[in-house]
């Protein structure tokens, strides 16, 4: 857990604040939140109350409903859920579309230069010696910033625009399996040299 930052005993006061400061004003009261998360007032007294700690499903929808996505990195932090699970940026930073816009423009070209150096790193290799990776990880750091950048712009596009992320995520998904680049389901990877029996 290399990069995780922030503590899972904090988990229910966090998403208590999300409640409390939802962006659907409907969803600041306790019994409504339980009827949208499918559970109960009791329930989400006890995991506020820091008495119960909730399921990561229930956690993202929760953090969802409310519109707190920063709060969903969090917990994906505190969990050490994946390579990418670094702090988030403060939510105060992506409430403005047109800044986080600007940013993204500024991080890709960012991005596409220090590309250019990684790739200038990567083809100066030699015969029986590797590439500078200490280098290349230096440049990379500019492609890791595109994280960020790019939840910044989906976060403030909902806030300010309502510009549907879940919308995008759908149409990025039908175009991905158009084009046979998604992971392939267990039934389509029988056959497969992916699955290796033992």
């Amino acid at each position: 857990m290399a990069n995780a930052l922030y503590r899972r005993i904090e988990i229910g006061a966090r998403l208590c604040r999300c409640r409390k400061n939802s962006y659907n004003e409907e969803l600041c009261k306790q019994d409504a939140l339980a009827r949208i998360l499918s559970t109960t007032q009791k329930h989400i007294s006890n995991i506020e109350n820091g008495y119960a700690e909730p399921d990561l499903k229930l956690a993202a929808k929760w953090c969802r409903v409310t519109g707190h996505y920063e709060e969903w990195l969090v917990i994906k932090n505190m969990y050490d859920l994946d390579v990418f699970s670094v702090p988030p940026i403060h939510f105060e930073f992506n409430q403005s579309f047109s800044s986080t816009i600007e940013n993204l423009r500024k991080q890709l070209k960012e991005a596409v230069e220090a590309l250019d150096e990684i790739s200038k790193i990567w083809n100066a290799r030699r015969p029986g010696k590797g590439a500078d990776v200490d280098r290349m990880i230096v440049y990379s750091k500019e492609q890791f910033d595109l994280i960020p950048a790019i939840e910044s712009f989906f976060f403030a596009g909902e806030r300010e625009a309502h510009m549907n992320p879940e919308e995008v995520a759908r149409i990025w998904t039908q175009e991905a399996l158009a084009k046979g680049i998604t992971m392939p389901r267990m039934d389509e990877l029988s056959g497969n040299n992916l699955l290796v029996t033992t």
